[in-house]
């Protein structure tokens, strides 16, 4: 479980300073995001900023889909 910059949440909910988590294993306290590949992309380039600009507090992760699709069989999928 993580705060919206990413930190990893002890287990009274307070972010462990320098301790980041991302990936279909890791949430966002208050943004149910899907566990995909393109979720884990964005969050790896936002985390790539915040390194890039460690005295700096960080702006909140933004999630910004680029759409899904699922593959339902026979040449078949659907998009949204």
């Amino acid at each position: 479980l993580t705060d919206d910059r990413l930190q990893l949440l002890d287990r009274f909910r307070k972010p462990i300073n320098g301790v980041y988590a991302i990936g279909d294993c890791a949430t966002i306290e208050k943004d149910d995001l899907p566990a995909t590949a393109q979720v884990a992309k964005q969050k790896a380039k936002y985390l790539k900023t915040v390194f890039g600009k460690p005295t700096q507090l960080p702006a909140p992760f933004v999630y910004k889909s680029a759409g899904r699709m699922a593959y339902i069989g026979n040449w078949r999928a659907v998009v949204d």
